[in-house]
């Protein structure tokens, strides 16, 4: 890999050309079925394709650029913080609720910056005026100004200390597929819109927003595994074929920014154990509760009010009962679009609660099977020579691997007959012997009884 080191603000960031390393991915990723199949077998359980390095906390520099105030079109308004850091070459962001939380880095006086300069980068307190003088442009800090900010600074950290209550802390990794064109592949959009809506009501939150799209691969790469899915693998599996990590997202510079926002305790908005792990392994940051994000369609009532009930989907009834732990008797925000039913399949779909493939190829092979039946007695036909070979048309991708699958359950199952019948046999020579002794005992007891009415 090629690395070039650069200077920003002061801090050395080092730069990946990944041109070279893209080019070696190439060349070693499967071109053929066997090498496909064994390719997945060896790299699906490797360290390398489960969990990325974390960069420890002290290693990782972050500071605030800029904050601007955002009104929305729900009527509230947002405050945006944009961030540098040493890690990367992106601009993450934190989108802040309520006026209580702000940036250490930002609120700092920088060097040689004059009052204007503090107001268009957002270091300011309060509400802007609508008329700035064109003084302000040259002026620099003044004695009075700095002690002026030193002690608005000082109020609002006693006001934030009176408030007791975590804020609610959603860590959001870009997602332009699901927050952009509404993709039915992922809920990462819907979570957004969710984690923004209960914010704007508490009136008070943080969403630091990464930049990791596509966990971490970035959105070329992305795009490459959702035609993988297509193919029937899931998210993991699809990431680990184009040799990347299953995960690639660390959470390092959502701790820095959590830490320049002078939050330490939080409520965190997640389905992600490894979130939270990765959080706290950093111990400057305390969660103290998560709130699972639900779907909106699975507390909806128009899934239980019966309609279409006729013909139920079974993936849907089936995955519905997979994550019951998750179904909530909160009321989930209403903010944005739903999700359609059949969306709410394809979305269950992809994030794996589903299938037991092996069923599956299994129904494939015995509907093909009960097809030629019925089609072999309208038309007769000579019987195939191999009878490994279940019924599987030529042109299905894959054949192989389908007969070995057959072959392997069918091995397992006469395996577990085998077992079945030897612990039968041994449980009737037990229960035949527990009968024999139990006859031997009453004879001698008989025997035992004669004898003492003789004697008496």
């Amino acid at each position: 890999m090629v690395s070039k080191v650069f200077t920003l603000f002061g801090m050395n960031v080092v730069s990946n050309d990944p041109s070279i390393e893209e080019k070696d991915k190439e060349k070693s990723r499967p071109t053929t079925v066997k090498e496909y199949v064994e390719f997945l077998k060896n790299q699906v359980h490797a360290p390398s394709a489960v969990t990325p390095m974390l960069v420890p906390d002290e290693h990782i520099k972050i500071q605030c650029q800029v904050r601007a105030r955002i009104p929305t079109t729900q009527g509230g308004e947002m405050y945006l913080y944009l961030y540098k850091n040493n890690q990367d070459t992106k601009e993450h962001l934190a989108i802040v609720y309520g006026d209580d939380i702000r940036s250490k880095s930002l609120d700092k006086t920088w060097e040689n910056e004059t009052i204007m300069n503090r107001i268009v980068r957002g270091a300011y307190y309060g509400r802007l005026e609508e008329v700035v003088t064109d003084e302000c442009r040259s002026l620099a800090l003044t004695k009075d100004q700095e002690s002026y900010l030193e002690a608005q600074q000082a109020k609002a950290k006693s006001e934030w200390r009176m408030l007791s209550e975590p804020p609610l802390v959603r860590i959001h990794s870009e997602c332009f597929t699901g927050e952009t064109v509404h993709s039915a592949r992922c809920d990462c959009g819907e979570q957004l819109d969710s984690a923004m809506a209960q914010m704007q009501a508490a009136g008070r939150g943080v969403i630091v927003y990464l930049r990791q799209e596509g966990r971490g691969i970035g959105l070329l790469e992305k795009l490459k595994a959702y035609n993988l899915q297509d193919l029937g693998h899931d998210t993991v599996a699809a990431n680990v074929l184009l040799q990347h990590p299953a995960d690639g997202r660390t959470y390092g510079i959502a701790n820095a920014i959590l830490k320049d926002l002078q939050l330490k305790e939080v409520d965190l908005l997640t389905n992600n154990p490894d979130k939270i792990k990765q959080l706290e392994s950093y111990g400057s940051i305390k969660v103290v509760k998560r709130r699972p994000m639900v779907p909106r369609s699975w507390s909806s009532p128009a899934l239980n009010d019966g309609t279409n009930s006729a013909m139920p989907s079974p993936l849907l009834s089936h995955s519905r009962n997979e994550v019951s732990h998750l179904e909530t008797s909160s009321p989930v925000p209403s903010s944005g679009s739903s999700t359609p039913r059949n969306e709410l399949d394809k979305y269950l779909a992809v994030k794996g609660f589903i299938i037991n493939k092996h069923n599956i190829i299994k129904d494939k092979i015995k509907e093909h099977q009960r097809k030629e039946k019925r089609q072999g007695r309208k038309n007769p036909q000579p019987q195939r020579k191999s009878k490994k070979d279940p019924g599987i048309p030529n042109n299905w991708p894959f054949k192989e691997e389908l007969l070995n699958e057959v072959e392997k359950q069918r091995l397992e199952a006469e395996e577990e007959k085998k077992r079945k019948r030897a612990a039968s046999r041994k449980k009737k020579a037990a229960k035949k012997a527990t009968n024999e002794n139990t006859k031997e005992q009453i004879e001698e007891e008989k025997e035992d009884e004669e004898e003492h009415s003789e004697e008496e």
